[in-house]
């Protein structure tokens, strides 16, 4: 079975992303966003969700 990573993310750059105005999202190199990293063999899924809230918006991607 494929691994994903979820992530949320603002919805200026959601709408973006989705819209394929933004065609590159990154995140700071920190040690959190490493350790979800590790073990995670290419390809994956990648979930990105607007919000917080049970009708926000995801988008799903094969990376």
């Amino acid at each position: 079975m494929m691994q994903t990573i979820t992530t949320t993310i603002e919805r200026q750059w959601f709408s973006q992303i989705v819209s394929r105005e933004k065609k590159l999202e990154y995140r700071e190199d920190k040690p959190d966003c490493r350790k979800r990293l590790i073990g995670i063999d290419v390809p994956f899924h990648l979930k990105l969700i607007n919000g917080m809230r049970k009708d926000r918006r995801v988008s799903r991607s094969l990376c």
